[in-house]
């Protein structure tokens, strides 16, 4: 059996939380506290939804993978809003923007396949 946890979509999404929140210490005092606590309680948030997922019996996983994507598209306007506020430079907004995508095509396969 495997758990939630090992499958790729669980470990991108884990890992981009963990990138973020180094990043996000590094935000101006003012952007930190309102911006960045946001974004990684956005985030904490995609994480629980695909974490329900995975344990949800198959009429109730579709609900849980939309609550992930509607996460991620949070997600995705905060990190861009980090950026237009030069919070983040163009290289951690660039590799922030791909492991996202990256989740997305994941949830999307995910969904469809159930």
């Amino acid at each position: 059996m495997q758990y939630i946890e090992d499958t790729p979509v669980f470990q991108k999404s884990y890992d981009l939380y963990r990138t973020l929140y180094e990043t996000i210490k590094k935000y101006p005092k003012m952007d930190r506290h309102a911006l960045g606590e946001k974004t990684k309680n956005e985030l904490l948030d995609l994480i629980s939804a695909i974490g329900k997922a995975g344990r949800e019996k198959k009429d109730w996983k579709a609900r849980c993978i939309e609550e992930a994507i509607n996460s991620l598209e949070l997600v995705k306007i905060l990190v861009r809003l980090g950026f237009d506020t030069k919070c983040l430079h163009q290289k951690q907004y660039i590799e922030a923007q791909e492991r996202m995508q990256e989740i997305g095509r994941m949830l999307g396969g995910w969904k469809r396949s159930i």
